[in-house]
């Protein structure tokens, strides 16, 4: 899992992966569409939940094996998946950093690859710097829901909120991480962990320069510049998870 806009909101930090400004307003472009695509009307703002951040019930992450997980993830995203949808989680690119759809760098400055190797240190899942949002698609809610044996609506009640201003829904905090990272700094629901999660650290907006690289993964992520080399094809897979 990875961790965006910081900063405190009603008193208290969010948590996890997430998005930087320039990814919050592509989130809040992307739930207008969805509301569009569903209502034909994008310009009511969505009303807000606030569920609250506490720990999950002892028996709700029990459930069946993750091992039978990724198809339950599988079957989700194509019965729910739709265009609007898939862009309804971050990050996106900020600063206008982020080649448009089609027209990657030919020689980006990761040409000769990058070195990452997960440590499993949990770092990624809680707060750091700017990143705090831990955001989704319905199809992936709904899997992760089918997974808790739990309703989808039941499911965002209890561990996501709406974030006020974006429309979109991120995962409630646990103390200052994610609620799904456990007392052992793992993820609680890794083989259904979001596209945002499972990308991480090959986000546009993190490779868009060495520059942001160096601030925003390696400076506090120890698996950053280590272990398994990832050639530019295999970063250009990633980074192609976000095109529209």
């Amino acid at each position: 899992m990875a961790s965006t806009p910081g900063g405190r909101r009603g008193g208290k930090r969010r948590a996890g992966p997430a998005t930087r400004r320039g990814e919050v307003r592509r989130a809040r472009e992307a739930a207008m569409r969805e509301r569009a695509a569903t209502t034909g009307d994008a310009s009511s703002p969505s009303p807000s939940a606030h569920p609250g951040a506490e720990p999950p019930p002892k028996t709700a992450l029990k459930g069946r094996s993750l091992a039978a997980s990724e198809a339950e993830r599988a079957a989700a995203s194509a019965d729910d998946a739709s265009p609007a949808d898939a862009r309804d989680a971050a990050p996106r690119s900020g600063a206008g950093t982020r080649p448009a759809a089609g027209r990657q760098d030919a020689s980006p400055w990761w040409k000769d690859g990058l070195r990452f190797e997960c440590t499993a240190c949990g770092r990624c899942c809680s707060n750091h710097g700017e990143f705090s949002y831990v955001f989704s698609t319905r199809a992936e809610r709904k899997a992760i829901a089918a997974h808790l044996g739990l309703s989808l609506r039941a499911f965002e009640s209890e561990y996501t909120e709406r974030v006020e201003g974006v429309g979109s829904r991120s995962f409630v905090s646990r103390g200052d991480a994610c609620v799904f990272l456990d007392e052992h700094r793992r993820c609680a629901i890794y083989a259904l962990r979001p596209k945002q999660c499972r990308t991480f650290p090959f986000w546009p907006e993190l490779v868009a320069d060495e520059d942001s690289w160096e601030r925003d993964v390696a400076s506090f992520c120890p698996g950053a510049d280590q272990g398994t080399l990832h050639d530019a094809d295999t970063i250009r897979e990633r980074l192609a998870e976000w095109e529209p």
